[in-house]
């Protein structure tokens, strides 16, 4: 049986400035369906994955950040890497993994929904790809742009390949 369907919040446009507001709603989309869901979440520079570990405080949640080194701009600073790897799991994301594993085309198509839908998406079936999250688990996945965080959707792991997306959380139209 599916956890009871949230009310998404859409934004008429992703950006930074919804990473509170999404973090929020992930926290009582979770405190529904009970603290035994994942959450991993998107984080290039550290911002978001600090957003959430205050938000996300005073939960038992497993919360898993994923990392990407993209460039001198958009990469995690070692210190910021230190000093929340004594909080909780990080794990890089490699780069282009996702059109190595789906292809260009298959990417594309997840962008047009949204650069965050792709991000959830890439978060996931490397987790999987890890065994990091097991069969049976509920993962709650929060993703978004370079800057901060818009996106989140929930799935349950079905096998070490396969999955089923339970719910859109929060999403931008464009």
């Amino acid at each position: 049986m599916l956890p009871q369907k949230p009310n998404i919040i859409y934004f008429d446009k992703g950006g930074k400035e919804h990473t509170e507001l999404v973090l929020q709603k992930v926290k009582e989309y979770i405190e529904k369906i009970g603290d035994d869901a994942v959450l991993a979440v998107s984080s290039t520079t550290g911002f978001t994955a600090y957003e959430t570990l205050n938000i996300f405080s005073d939960c038992n949640t497993e919360v898993i950040i994923c990392s990407q080194d993209m460039n001198k701009e958009y990469s995690m600073p070692t210190k910021v890497r230190e000093e929340l790897t004594s909080k909780c799991q990080i794990v890089e994301i490699p780069l282009k993994y996702l059109t190595k594993k789906i292809g260009i085309e298959g990417v594309t198509v997840l962008r047009n929904f949204s650069q965050g839908i792709k991000v959830c998406i890439e978060l996931l079936l490397y987790l999987m790809e890890l065994t990091i999250v097991q069969p049976g688990k509920t993962v709650v996945i929060v993703g978004g742009t370079l800057k901060g965080a818009d996106t989140a959707i929930s799935a349950k792991v079905i096998s070490d390949k396969k999955y089923k997306v339970l719910h859109i959380i929060t999403y931008p139209e464009s």
